[in-house]
C-alpha cells in the first residue's frame, strides 16, 4: 500500500473482514500499520466496532414483542404472495 488515498480505501473495504478477526498474518499487520499513521480509518473502525457491539447486546436481549413478530410474519407472508404493498 503506497497510495495513502488507495490505502484507506483498501483497509475501508477489509474493514468488516478486519474487525470479524478474518484478516490474518501480513494483511493483518498491514491494516494495523495503516491504522496506526490513520487517524480517520481508526476512528472508523472504532466507530463500527461499538456499533457491532450494540447490535449485538441489543440483539441479545431477548425475544421481540410477540404481537411484532405476527405483523412481521404476516407482512412476509403478504409479500410472498405477490402484495408488495404492505
Amino acid at each position: 500500500m503506497g497510495n495513502p488515498e488507495a490505502d484507506c480505501r483498501q483497509v475501508l473495504e477489509r474493514l468488516y473482514l478486519y474487525i470479524d478477526g478474518e484478516i490474518a498474518g501480513d494483511d493483518c499487520a498491514t491494516i494495523e500499520a495503516h491504522l496506526t499513521r490513520c487517524p480517520p480509518c481508526l476512528h472508523h473502525v472504532d466507530f463500527e466496532k461499538d456499533l457491532k457491539e450494540v447490535v449485538r447486546r441489543k440483539c441479545s436481549e431477548g425475544a421481540a414483542p410477540p404481537e411484532l413478530t405476527q405483523r412481521l410474519k404476516a407482512q412476509i407472508e403478504q409479500m410472498l404472495a405477490g402484495g408488495a404493498d404492505a
